[in-house]
């Protein structure tokens, strides 16, 4: 009997607050009626409004600076491409000049000639160089008179002398 009268006063109690429970769900968190819950929303709706006035400015100048650090950043972008162009074409430069240092050819001659690398230009360098000596390797060396510099050879003849021996033997 004992657990009878527990049991009964948990029922009891159990009982006692349900029907609390479904009166505040029916009437609202402020326990009014449907047309209280109707004033509450558009208040809280005001509410949200006016934060949402003082919030805006802040969010406008947000967006102004986004804006303005990506024409930054798009500004940079552009700078670091041109200084990349500008390196890529010193290197090419200075590739060509080491070619035409290396094979002897005049620099004009090395900007003639395709190639992305210094070995391909390299080896267009030399096949044109090769093909280039042989052919003015062929053609005599032109002399040139003396001089009062000049370094005589045993081909060179001194005028001087000439004139003296033709005048010995003209002697009649």
């Amino acid at each position: 009997m004992a657990d009878e009268a527990t049991t009964n006063e948990t029922t009891t109690a159990e009982t006692d607050e349900v029907p609390n429970t479904a009166a505040e769900s029916s009437t609202g968190p402020a326990g009014n009626a449907d047309a209280g819950s109707v004033d509450d929303t558009a208040a809280e709706l005001e509410r949200l409004r006016a934060q949402l006035a003082e919030v805006a400015p802040i969010v406008q100048a947000h967006q102004d600076a986004e804006e303005a650090r990506k024409t930054d950043e798009q500004r940079l972008r552009e700078a670091l491409e041109a200084a990349e162009r500008e390196r890529d074409e010193a290197a090419q430069v200075l590739m060509r000049r080491e070619v035409a240092d290396e094979t002897g050819l005049p620099p004009t001659v090395v900007d003639l000639l395709s190639g992305a690398t210094k070995d391909e230009l390299l080896a267009a360098a030399k096949e044109v160089a090769a093909h280039t000596k042989s052919r003015v390797g062929a053609r005599p060396a032109p002399k040139v008179g003396g001089g009062k510099d000049a370094v005589k050879t045993e081909d060179d003849i001194d005028p001087v002398a000439l004139a003296r021996a033709i005048a010995k033997r003209a002697r009649f």
